[in-house]
């Protein structure tokens, strides 16, 4: 393979792996900002995202075992 070729191909992997990371912590933002928004309501806050509770629910557990804490003054205690 031609040396330009494997750094792009190098270079797209990289950027690939960033989108991700970018995408997960915009989407952690946006489900904290809701919950801040909906005074820890889960179910106004799915409603504001567009999502049902339960695919709400299913983002919070997975942002809890990552190591969010997500109780800490966000005034969010049910979250």
């Amino acid at each position: 393979m031609a040396p330009a070729l494997i750094a792009a191909v190098t270079a797209h992997n990289d950027s690939a792996l960033d989108l991700g990371e970018n995408l997960k912590s915009s989407e952690a933002r946006l489900i904290i900002e809701a919950l801040r928004t909906g005074k820890g309501s889960r179910k106004a806050a799915a409603e504001q995202l567009g999502i049902s509770p339960r695919t709400l629910r299913y983002k919070l557990a997975r942002l809890r075992a990552a190591g969010m804490n997500l109780s800490g003054g966000l005034g969010v205690e049910n979250a």
